[in-house]
């Protein structure tokens, strides 16, 4: 049985007396890599050391498999996953909040269980509403006529056969990219380790999708369009192409794995939580909400493009004609000082966007466990000079906001967007 060891994000632990095989250093190594030409950058950090592991976490939440010791991380607002799913799920705009009882055990202490669980359900709803199916075209040499008959190919292969007919028709299958992946998802997950309960619906769903589809064998999550005809996919799908993109998985197809990883960078979850509340919550007439849009011009070396930026959301207020810049940074700010790298950053970002004599930018960062409440202060740039500015440090309460999008308290949710600019 394997030693769980719950670590936190943000944080180190020495797992002692526990010393890595060649084979888990490797995996270790290729997991935490995040840009092979950015090698400061990681996922997490391990040192070996007389006393045993040393890990230290980072942004990315989930869990590391490794021969004998598992290590689930968590994040600190959340120990059971479940806020960060509502948020995940808030974010792609599919949220869901009927309460429900999953087949899994109550209170999950890692992500990829929970989303797993959470396939697996909607996995077999979609199966009780019924797959869908759709028409591909045949061609086959028949004893019947059906569909239209090919007169070229007819000539060519029943010459001196008559009791043959060459026809194209439409054959009605589930053989499609919707059930495709699916199948895809399920395979992939037999081979790591799973709770026996969540294992025996794996299998068994396994076992009836090859039934009726082949499987997806694309690198990339295809691109599926949702609408009337297979809306009844779109959160199997969720779950699904989370757990084909996340999973760090060799070979899956060959032999079960002691080994893998599901991590989820906590600051790209957020992010998009941030923005799905901006987009949805201020006023759509007179407010613009963009995110992640590359700025081409912003730095030139003689007239030409030299490097760009890419904020995190540029929030445009058409009546006012002012553009508010915002950062979202998954850090403690209650607790310590805003880096003088995050301060430049956002300044440069929105001296950019300036329109008027000042500007005005926002570092959004969530309230971590010791703050129970929201704070909104101001960092003031350059006050005594023209390109003076004010950067709004707000806090923002994950547990009470996720709170207020289940109640539907819209006139909150309103304010707290327009916080998130400084208004």
């Amino acid at each position: 049985m394997k030693n769980e060891i719950i670590l936190q994000e943000f944080t180190e632990q020495v797992i002692p007396a526990y010393y890595l095989t060649n084979q888990e250093r490797c995996y270790l190594k290729e997991i935490a890599s995040i840009h092979n030409n950015k090698p400061w950058e990681q996922r997490f950090y391990f040192d070996e050391l007389r006393e045993g592991l040393r890990i230290r976490t980072t942004s990315f939440v989930g869990i590391i498999e490794l021969e004998h010791l598992r290590i689930i991380i968590q994040p600190k607002f959340d120990p059971t996953f479940t806020e960060v799913v509502d948020m995940m799920l808030f974010a792609k705009g599919n949220a869901k909040w009927s309460e429900r009882q999953s087949i899994g055990q109550a209170g999950h202490n890692d992500l990829f269980t929970l989303l797993v669980d959470l396939f697996i359900e909607e996995t077999e709803l979609l199966l009780l509403k019924g797959l869908k199916k759709d028409y591909i075209e045949e061609y086959g040499n028949l004893l019947q006529a059906r569909g239209r008959i090919s007169i070229r190919e007819n000539m060519v292969k029943n010459f001196n056969l008559p009791t043959k007919i060459y026809c194209v028709y439409d054959e009605l299958i589930y053989d499609i990219i919707e059930n495709q992946v699916i199948l895809r998802v399920l395979e992939m997950l037999t081979i790591v380790k799973l709770p026996k309960h969540l294992k025996l619906h794996v299998h068994k769903l396994r076992t009836q999708f090859e039934m009726l589809t082949n499987t997806f064998y694309g690198n990339k999550w295809p691109h599926i369009v949702i609408n009337r005809l297979n809306e009844n996919y779109k959160m199997s799908h969720f779950f699904g192409r989370m757990l084909f993109e996340k999973l760090f998985l060799q070979d899956y197809m060959k032999k079960e794995t002691n080994y893998f990883a599901f991590l989820v960078n906590m600051n790209e979850v957020f992010e998009r939580f941030v923005g799905e509340i901006l987009k949805k919550y201020l006023a759509h007439k007179a407010f613009k909400v963009v995110s992640n849009k590359r700025i081409t011009n912003a730095m030139l070396l003689e007239g030409e493009r030299y490097r760009d930026i890419i904020p995190d959301i540029v929030v445009y207020d058409l009546n006012k004609n002012t553009v508010t810049v915002i950062d979202t940074k998954y850090k403690g700010y209650d607790f310590k000082r805003v880096s003088t790298e995050d301060i430049f950053q956002l300044s440069f970002y929105a001296q950019h966007f300036q329109t008027g004599e000042s500007y005005t930018a926002t570092i959004v960062y969530p309230v971590f466990k010791g703050i129970d409440y929201q704070t909104r202060r101001v960092i003031e740039t350059n006050k005594f000079s023209k390109n003076c500015g004010k950067i709004y440090l707000q806090s923002i309460n994950i547990h009470q906001t996720l709170e207020w999008i289940k109640k539907n308290e819209e006139v909150l949710l309103k304010s707290l967007a327009k916080n998130l600019i400084g208004y």
